[in-house]
């Protein structure tokens, strides 16, 4: 069985961008809300041109390096719903979607070649069905683990 892995990196923060059109081009860090406990505000994602940032850093530390970025609380439930719109937008290209963790994908390919005759049609129609603000990743491979790494592997503009 071929699978193609769609990931999207930097999920969260591109979907603060959706919501807000104003964040587009600007620096910013998604910040895990406050679970009560001292110094649980840490990052969750950011703008990967932010140098020295890591998920999991504490919001002091985030700020000591890049004090002017925008701070901007996660909401769980918005990733979820717009994941979710995405599945269901590839589930319109094939019957076999999985969404197995925000921002990643995979999409069975037995059965398509009558629909997709190639890969780059294929390619095209997933990328029409996720938003503009979200950078694209997509790897083809026999199993889960290889798709993935096609698709963290991936060169620009190839597939």
């Amino acid at each position: 069985m071929r699978l193609l892995c769609v990931l999207l990196p930097h999920f969260p923060l591109n979907c603060e961008i959706l919501r807000r059109r104003d964040m587009n081009h600007r620096r910013a860090a998604v910040i895990r809300p406050n679970d009560g406990t001292a110094g649980s505000r840490v990052v969750l994602d950011f703008s990967p041109e932010l140098k020295g940032l890591q998920t999991g850093m504490p919001l002091q530390q985030v700020l000591s390096l890049h004090a002017d970025i925008a701070l901007l609380d996660a909401d769980f439930l918005y990733y979820r719903a717009v994941f979710d719109e995405m599945l269901d937008a590839l589930g319109n290209k094939s019957p076999l979607v999985e969404g197995t963790e925000l921002g990643t994908a995979y999409i069975g390919l037995d059965g398509l070649h009558g629909i997709y005759p190639d890969d780059k049609d294929l390619v095209i129609s997933v990328k029409e069905a996720v938003p503009d603000s979200f950078a694209t990743r997509l790897g083809i491979a026999g199993n889960k683990f290889l798709a993935y790494l096609a698709a963290v592997l991936q060169l620009a503009g190839r597939l």
